[in-house]
């Protein structure tokens, strides 16, 4: 007859053993994943459940933010969104689809260290500034941030009201693929 452990007890490695009874260590590379996990359910919650908010971003969701515009319906297909580091070297570069072929123009905005900055110290009003900048570089007659049906909508204050409802609706239809891109940007 063949020896077993007792009923109830699993065989344990000497590492195991010695981390004593019960005690479990993630690997550092499920710790990461995690954190990553983590970090894109509370993204994507902050833009479904907050982002229609004036003056709200959330935290680390710049990129997110610039994905989730170009594929809005009205975003048009010859439009990228480039963004300029300090030295005015491309960083990323945001289209619809990926073929960077078709982009005839681009909306150019600056990172440094902390925040988006306009080029050439060009005044942006203080209310949006962001999406006010964004704005500015459209192509005249795009329809982007359009369709809102409330008085005042067709003004840039309501274009960017209805756009901030519109990337909260695409957050959360597009939640699962939104979700795996941002975990892989991790």
């Amino acid at each position: 007859m063949l020896n077993a452990a007792p009923l109830g007890k699993l065989a344990r490695s000497t590492e195991q053993q010695s981390l004593g009874p019960d005690r479990f260590t993630p690997s550092s590379v499920a710790v990461r994943e995690h954190r990553n996990r983590e970090r894109a359910d509370r993204i994507i919650d902050q833009f479904v459940e907050r982002f229609t908010e004036k003056d709200f971003f959330p935290d680390g969701g710049d990129e997110a933010l610039f994905a989730l515009l170009v594929q809005l319906p009205e975003w048009p297909a010859d439009l990228s969104i480039r963004i300029h580091n300090e030295n005015d070297e491309v960083f990323a570069i945001f289209l619809k689809g990926n073929d960077e072929s078709v982009v005839q123009n681009s909306v150019v905005l600056m990172q440094n260290a902390d925040a988006y900055i306009v080029p050439d110290n060009i005044p942006v009003a203080d209310d949006e500034p962001l999406l006010r900048w964004v704005f500015s570089q459209l192509p005249v007659g795009s329809r982007v941030g359009m369709g809102g049906n409330f008085p005042g909508s067709h003004s840039d204050s309501g274009r960017i009201v209805t756009l901030r409802e519109q990337i909260a609706g695409l957050a959360n239809d597009q939640r699962p693929l939104l979700f795996d891109a941002l975990v892989a940007a991790g």
